[in-house]
Order: C-alpha cells, then sequence, then structure tokens
C-alpha cells in the first residue's frame, strides 16, 4: 500500500459491499483508472478472481468515464498455482501480480528507477489489459 501511495495513487472508496476487495486504488493521470486489489497467501485464487469481477461490474457502473480492472496478488511464483486458479483468473479477465511482478515493484522503489515508479506500477498491476467503460 506505502509504495502504491507514493507513487502518486490514491485510496478509492467503493462502499460496504466489497466482497473480496481488499484495497481500491486510483489514479487520474494520464488517464482515470481504477484498480481493484486482492491479497491472498492461499490455493482460492480462483475464487478471489469470480468475486472481484462482481465488484469491477458493480464500480464500472458507479465510475463513468474510468478504466476499471482488478488484481489478485499472491506472493507466489506461476508454477505455484493451480492450473485451474490461473483459467479462472483469465476467465474472469483478472490480472494476477505475482512474486516476480512483486520483487519488480520493490526493486523501483529502491533503484533510480523511482520516477518511472508509477507507469511501471500500472504495468504491473494492469499489464494493460484494461477493460474501458
Amino acid at each position: 500500500s506505502c509504495l502504491l501511495f507514493s507513487a502518486g495513487f490514491t485510496k478509492l472508496s467503493v462502499g460496504s459491499e466489497t466482497e473480496g476487495v481488499d484495497e481500491a486504488i486510483q489514479i487520474t493521470e494520464p488517464d482515470q483508472l481504477a484498480i481493484l486489489l486482492s491479497y491472498t497467501t492461499g490455493p482460492n485464487v480462483g475464487e478471489k478472481a469470480r468475486k472481484l469481477n462482481v465488484q469491477v461490474e458493480r464500480l464500472r457502473e458507479r465510475l463513468q468515464g474510468y478504466n476499471v480492472c482488478a488484481a489478485v496478488v499472491i506472493p507466489l511464483n506461476e508454477g505455484d498455482l493451480f492450473v485451474r486458479d490461473l483459467e479462472e483468473c483469465k476467465e474472469e479477465n483478472i490480472n494476477l501480480v505475482l512474486r516476480p511482478e512483486l520483487e519488480q515493484m520493490f526493486e523501483v522503489v529502491r533503484g533510480r528507477e523511482w520516477p518511472r515508479a508509477k507507469e511501471t506500477f500500472i504495468h504491473l498491476l494492469t499489464r494493460e489489459r484494461l477493460r474501458p467503460f
């Protein structure tokens, strides 16, 4: 969270009925973008993807003009996940932020790439698979 906020993202209030959403963030430059995040360490990735997709659709109705997407953040490598979970994320159009992406985010903060943190984080969180409203 601190990394995201220091890179220019702000917290987005999404209301009380947000099952499956651990954090919602937004950024308005260069485009209006809302990202729903769900954090996990367990084998429930597919379930989280389904819940997030429902929330993406709800938020899209509320936020006219925003690109809305979601990601499940899990500190594992792709090979550590069940194939079915990977397929469900793809079917639901939910991005996975895995160990390699998390390591990249930390490297950006620790390294000289900090001026590009916002762009790097947007790319890693969305994989540029934005679904315009």
